[in-house]
């Protein structure tokens, strides 16, 4: 490893301890940890993802899953049982800022086949925003394993929902001919639902 990059590395970690003990610390508030966990979540390296997972076994549950939702956009999966039960919970209101950055932890950052699992039970049991985040996380996973439910989900009531599907199976299928982007669905969404039902049932 060059000696720069080895030196950033260390710098990083180094960082990273700090604002660790800044979670850690008694005499520091709630608002200054969540701080400090978002500090982590862009701080690249192995320290800050130790720290990131350390973080998601705090007591206070905002802090808890903030830890996580940083996790996932690392494609940390760790941590993913603990969003999924959060994110199953009955909705009150307007999403919270906590469930906005799960959701878009698990949209953006899970790329884990071995996250399948827990996110084709989301993609069962979870509102429209928890629906459309597993969905696109199954189309990032790029998993065989992941037919199944993108297969599925050509029924789903929610539109964003259907077009995942309709793009994972072609992505993970290579039938890229079926591979619509946003305008094409829009204006052909029924053909390309029929082919790829078609096609479920052939399987």
């Amino acid at each position: 490893m060059p000696a720069a990059a080895a030196e950033g590395g260390a710098l990083l970690d180094r960082l990273a301890a700090c604002v660790g003990a800044v979670i850690e610390s008694t005499e520091t508030s709630p608002d200054q940890k969540r701080q400090a966990i978002f500090v982590l979540g862009e701080t690249p390296g192995a320290t800050s993802a130790l720290l990131l997972q350390s973080a998601s076994r705090l007591y206070e549950p905002t802090l808890r899953l903030g830890a996580v939702a940083a996790m996932l956009l690392r494609n940390d999966i760790s941590g993913l049982q603990l969003a999924a039960e959060a994110l199953l919970l009955p909705a009150e209101g307007p999403p919270s800022e906590t469930t906005q950055n799960l959701l878009s932890g698990i949209s953006v950052g899970v790329k884990n086949p071995l996250a399948v699992p827990t996110l084709a039970t989301l993609l069962r049991q979870g509102n429209d925003p928890v629906r459309r985040a597993a969905a696109s996380a199954l189309v990032h996973t790029a998993s065989q394993s992941a037919i199944d439910a993108l297969a599925q989900a050509l029924d789903d009531g929610d539109y964003q929902v259907r077009y995942y599907a309709v793009v994972g199976l072609a992505d993970i299928t290579g039938q890229r001919d079926w591979r619509p982007n946003t305008d094409d669905f829009r204006d052909r969404e029924a053909s390309y639902l029929s082919y790829w039902k078609e096609w479920r049932r052939a399987r």
